[in-house]
């Protein structure tokens, strides 16, 4: 399955949840609810967004983007990132009001099933491209990952509000909410940090080291200078100083820049490498 369909699947479900969830707002009347229906509403701005992306992100290189598409799918996933930590502050504040004020709503067995429901279709979702993100490493797919997983925790405070509402007990909503609030944040920290990343160009983490110690393992490779790495989206690109013996054919220096790159390429996994090579001292 490919990063679009994931997207597009999700899309096409986002639409009926948000329908679902005007539905439950107009049932109960709760501020828990419309605050769940306009972040759906948001859902569909972050889900067309992120379809753009993958679909960017997999074009080709160009004049204009000479080392390919990929960070297409990090702006996104940095900007639904920022959009997870915005929305999450806002759940914070509204548990804060809700113990302070406390709130009365209209709750029936109905409106209870289809709280229920569309917290396992946002599970459902999450999950969905967890497994998508997992499978192909897609950081837009992550990204939708940890924004339905908040839908997910939204959505369960909202249906434990409503049932302890109706059982008279509305003690759990603010602490089972707080305690699902922080893994989310936890969560989107991550993401914001993952995209960061990408976006800044860091070297992720061991593939300096990966693709020194194969260049080492080359024969005719006497040392190994500057060693650079970044990502574009999910593929690495490395580009390094090989020494190799004074007095050789260029011919067979390019055969050795060559085998440097073979090399360096399997231990990483397909990455983009580029090797110059310089005269031992």
């Amino acid at each position: 399955m490919k990063r679009e369909t994931y997207v597009t699947a999700t899309l096409a479900v986002v639409l009926a949840v948000t329908a679902a969830k005007a539905a439950l707002y107009l049932t109960t009347g709760s501020l828990a609810v419309l605050a769940e229906l306009l972040d759906s509403v948001l859902d569909i701005v972050v889900s067309a967004a992120t379809l753009y992306a993958v679909r960017r992100s997999t074009e080709p290189p160009d004049r204009e983007h000479p080392y390919g598409h990929g960070k297409f799918e990090s702006l996104v996933a940095y900007t639904v990132s920022v959009f997870a930590v915005i929305a999450g502050a806002y759940l914070a504040w509204q548990l804060v009001e809700r113990v302070v004020r406390g709130y009365t709503i209209r709750v029936t067995g109905g409106a209870l099933l289809l709280a229920g429901g569309l917290v396992a279709v946002d599970a459902a979702l999450s999950l969905f491209n967890l497994y998508g993100y997992r499978r192909l490493g897609s950081l837009a797919l992550k990204a939708n990952y940890v924004n339905y997983l908040g839908d997910t925790v939204r959505g369960l405070g909202v249906f434990i509000a409503l049932l302890a509402y109706r059982l008279g007990v509305k003690a759990a909503d603010p602490i089972v909410t707080a305690a699902l609030l922080a893994y989310f944040a936890y969560e989107a920290a991550g993401l914001l940090r993952e995209s960061a990343r990408v976006l800044v160009d860091e070297a992720p983490p061991g593939i300096v080291e990966k693709a020194f110690s194969a260049a080492l393992r080359v024969d005719g490779v006497l040392g190994v200078g500057r060693v650079r790495a970044r990502c574009m989206g999910d593929r690495p690109y490395v580009d390094m100083v090989v020494f190799v013996p004074r007095g050789i054919s260029v011919d067979e220096a390019h055969r050795i820049a060559d085998r440097v790159e073979r090399k360096v390429r399997e231990r990483l996994g397909g990455a983009e490498v580029v090797v110059h090579v310089e005269p031992a001292r």
